[in-house]
């Protein structure tokens, strides 16, 4: 399947939608990912528009591991379902998270302004071991 590229950067300008919602949060996604190829990279897709619909996805910037990006996202949406993909250089999506989606609450987030996660590592993938010399 070949998916629609969003920005391609560590930043999401919000949407049309978005731009004219005066109540963002803005959301800072974060995981790690230890196994990606040199023709691939870490991109986030999801439900609302902010995230491409299911559609269009939004490539991570990389701090090797660590695969980051900011959304603005308006409060009104009380959670923010999501997932993590694989990306290859031509825009294929390579491997899909295994398992349900993530959620991410917002509706305790009304006095914040931001809100950061750390999932962890991406679905699927084992923490590396370090080998004894």
């Amino acid at each position: 399947i070949k998916v629609p590229v969003g920005l391609r950067g560590g930043r999401s300008d919000s949407t049309a939608d978005a731009q004219h919602e005066t109540n963002l949060v803005r959301v800072s996604f974060q995981v790690e990912c230890h196994s990606t190829s040199a023709d691939e990279c870490i991109a986030i897709v999801g439900a609302p528009p902010e995230l491409g619909k299911w559609k269009n996805v939004m490539i991570m910037a990389p701090d090797w591991p660590r695969w980051k990006i900011e959304v603005d996202v308006p409060k009104r949406n009380e959670y923010v379902e999501y997932k993590y993909v694989k990306v290859r250089r031509d825009g294929v999506i390579s491997t899909w998270e295994p398992g349900k989606n993530r959620l991410l609450k917002l509706s305790d987030s009304d006095a914040e302004e931001s809100i950061s996660t750390k999932d962890g590592l991406f679905a699927g993938e084992n923490a590396p071991t370090k080998q004894k010399v």
